[in-house]
């Protein structure tokens, strides 16, 4: 006869550990937008607003938002068994990059979701969690007018807000908090335009997506474009790899090495 007894994990200090999972700022933001992607958005707005413990961070999409069953459970830390098959456009496995990335950079992450012009909306606020030791998810469906840029969901889509920025604010620095703040941005919009630049461009074979930071246009940014030689393609299982030779820095002006060469 086999005995079990429940030994749940310290909410407080599981959350915490889930907040160093190694995430920048760039890269919890592009897993944002992977979920963007994943939801058929054509449109991915970002507005960020600086004024210290009030800043926030506001991620919106055009996609095809959820319903109430659905927010609930992609609020769920681990909410996708990554044995089952999923469908090529889908860029998630563990049903944690939402939370992790989010949690990385804030203590509260708001998502409120439009579909078919019917709005839900969930709240993770670490600050309550630590403080009770429970895994209490805050139901925003009634005050959806507190929601920092809800106005600017469309009939569909869905909004992933970001605040107490912890993280990203610096104040133990000889340097303006304000400055170091944006530069972080700068940063971020330089690495989307990477990252995303065969989705912006609208390369053969995916959906042409626009990325806008505080509606300026982020721009694609494509690494080998401009670049010399390229190798032959190979082929190593289902893996294809072509390798390109940047030109000499004699070859080209400094502005554009220095933009090939990257960060």
């Amino acid at each position: 006869l086999s005995l079990y007894e429940s030994n749940s994990p310290s909410a407080k200090n599981l959350i915490h550990t889930l907040r160093d999972i190694g995430y920048s700022l760039e890269t919890a933001i592009a897993d944002i937008v992977d979920n963007s992607i994943s939801a058929n958005a054509s449109e991915i707005n970002i507005y960020i607003n600086f004024n210290f413990d009030n800043s926030y961070i506001a991620i919106i999409d055009n996609g095809t938002g959820m319903n109430e069953d659905s927010l609930k459970n992609a609020m769920k830390i681990g909410s996708c068994d990554p044995i089952n098959v999923r469908s090529t456009n889908d860029l998630g496995r563990f049903g944690l990059g939402l939370k992790t990335a989010s949690f990385s950079q804030a203590r509260k992450l708001t998502v409120a979701t439009k579909e078919n012009n019917n709005t839900y909306a969930r709240c993770w606020d670490l600050d309550y969690i630590s403080k009770t030791e429970e895994w209490q998810l805050e139901i925003l469906n009634n005050k959806l007018n507190k929601i920092s840029e809800l106005h600017k969901l469309s009939q569909n889509g869905t909004l992933v807000l970001w605040e107490k920025l912890d993280k990203l604010i610096e104040t133990n620095h000889k340097r303006k908090t304000e400055d170091i703040f944006w530069e972080k941005i700068d940063s971020a919009r330089e690495y989307l335009g990477l990252v995303f630049h065969r989705y912006l461009t609208g390369e053969t074979g995916l959906r042409k997506i626009s990325i806008n930071i505080n509606d300026d246009p982020i721009t694609p940014f494509n690494p080998f474009e401009g670049a010399g030689k390229h190798f032959p393609e190979e082929q190593i299982g289902n893996i294809k790899i072509q390798a390109y030779q940047l030109p000499h820095h004699s070859k080209v002006s400094t502005e554009q090495y220095k933009r090939l060469e990257g960060r």
